[in-house]
């Protein structure tokens, strides 16, 4: 499922980090703009990728909100929520 283009890149991210683990956000960002959105088939292959459980990998996916677990729409409207946005008048 992922490119052979993409896992190269996963490697020279890897390569920048004392700890394997340091590169996941940065490898999600490129699997989700290579796919679209993490899938749990998606996230086991990242988790064989980094030596860790997928559970891990779709832990990191479902707390940041830049991160997609489902296909979405070719448009994505995001409405800032929090305080500061509230604040300005949004």
């Amino acid at each position: 499922m992922i490119s052979a283009a993409t896992r190269s890149q996963i490697d020279a991210e890897i390569a920048k980090y004392p700890e394997r683990r340091g590169a996941l956000l940065a490898a999600l960002h490129l699997v989700q703009r290579e796919l679209g959105h993490i899938s749990p088939e998606t996230a086991t292959l990242v988790a064989q990728i980094f030596e860790i459980r997928p559970n891990e990998v779709l832990e990191v996916v479902s707390f940041y909100n830049m991160f997609y677990a489902t296909p979405q729409p070719r448009h994505h409207v995001y409405v800032c929520t929090n305080l500061p946005c509230s604040l300005r008048g949004a």
